[in-house]
């Protein structure tokens, strides 16, 4: 089965680290407003030179 894939904007005064929930602005996230700052399930990947990181069940990339 393949993840769902999420773009997301990253708040500035944020970060993210693999073990810990980040906090993002999705831009087309099925199951939320993608209007606030929505909070992950734990990171399990991260890649810092691109910004894509990955949950359980999600992909996340950042919007260029």
């Amino acid at each position: 089965m393949s993840k769902l894939v999420v773009h997301y904007k990253y708040p500035e005064e944020s970060f993210i680290e693999v073990g810990q929930a980040a906090f993002i602005f999705p831009v087309d996230h099925p199951n939320c407003s993608n209007t606030t700052l929505a909070k992950t399930t734990t990171v399990l990947r991260y890649d810092r030179a691109t910004g894509e990181f990955e949950t359980l069940n999600t992909v996340y990339v950042p919007v260029k």
